[in-house]
Formats: C-alpha cells, sequence, structure tokens
C-alpha cells in the first residue's frame, strides 16, 4: 500500500464520505492506468477535471474530433501514486486514431509558439 495522506486541499481523507470520492477502493493495488486500457487503446496522460485550470473544454473539443478518446476512473503521478479523482483522471484513445491525435497535438504546439492559441 502506498503512503498515507491525511488531507488534500480541504478533503479530510480520514472521513469515509470523502475517501471513496478521492480514490477507487484497488486504486493502490496498481501503480499505473494500464488496467483500464480496453483492447487496441493506448494512454494519452492525465487531465485536471477541477479547479481554476482545469483541462475539461479542452477534452470536449478533443470529444468532438475523436471517436474513441474516453476518461478513465484512477489517474497516477509519474510516480505510481494514486491521485485524487475529483482532480485528475487518465485518458485513452484507440491506436487507429494515434496518429490523427499526434497531429492535432502538434498542430496546437506550432500555434502555440506562433502566438494564437486560446483554449
Amino acid at each position: 500500500m502506498g503512503r498515507i495522506v491525511e488531507s488534500f486541499e480541504g478533503f479530510n481523507l480520514n472521513s469515509e464520505d470523502n475517501k471513496e470520492d478521492l480514490f477507487l477502493p484497488n486504486a493502490y493495488d496498481y501503480k499505473n492506468s494500464s488496467h483500464e486500457l480496453k483492447k487496441g487503446e493506448i494512454f494519452l496522460g492525465n487531465i485536471k477535471i477541477s479547479g481554476q485550470y482545469d483541462d475539461m473544454g479542452e477534452y470536449t473539443k478533443k470529444r468532438n474530433s475523436f471517436n474513441t478518446i474516453r476518461m478513465g476512473e484512477q489517474a497516477y503521478s509519474i510516480t505510481g501514486e494514486p491521485l485524487p479523482r475529483n482532480e485528475h483522471r487518465p485518458i485513452f484513445i484507440h491506436k487507429r486514431e494515434e496518429g490523427e491525435y499526434d497531429r492535432y497535438q502538434n498542430a496546437k504546439i506550432r500555434d502555440i509558439r506562433m502566438g494564437y492559441y486560446n483554449k
């Protein structure tokens, strides 16, 4: 089992009400989200789903552009710790859309470098 955290941004993790919302019951059984992959899918990364700088607007745009993109249930940090579910979620896409997704991301990076990308 991972490190015990007492609180996270105002949530008391010792409260039984909040524990279920923040982490899946088996969250500490894994070190990444690969167990959530469906056949033919790849992991794209984690997105922030709440707070001032959330990625939900960008995710909605991607949902409209990519048929197979989906949000998972439990995100993990690069060190293998589960991230609170009310803050972060993993996203996946089918391999057949990987090239198109890469082109989308590269165009977005190019636009940012040119100074005319708006989220």
